[in-house]
């Protein structure tokens, strides 16, 4: 495995949001995109509104469907956490 994408859901006539690229060591690729914001994934929630890694990036990372369903907690260039208001819909595991 290089990497692994994963698909936020949207809600109804949206247009669906910008994937985000997981390299194996769980930073985001695409930086030229993202500049910083994310820059490393910290693994995914179970709920929106609990701030609590209930998946750790190496789990999810050994096993990606885990995230379906859960939302993804990030870490900023500037050290700040937080996590992503949609669950992940899909994953898609790059060669």
């Amino acid at each position: 495995m290089s990497s692994v994408t994963i698909q936020p859901k949207t809600g109804d006539n949206l247009s669906r949001p910008y994937p985000f690229h997981i390299e194996e060591d769980g930073t985001v690729g695409r930086q030229d995109f993202w500049n910083g914001t994310p820059e490393k994934l910290v693994g995914f929630q179970n709920d929106a509104d609990v701030q609590h890694v209930d998946v750790p990036v190496r789990e999810f990372l050994a096993d990606p469907d885990v995230a379906v369903g859960k939302y993804p907690v990030f870490i900023d260039a500037d050290g700040s956490m937080w996590n992503y208001a949609a669950p992940i819909e899909s994953i898609l595991v790059n060669a």
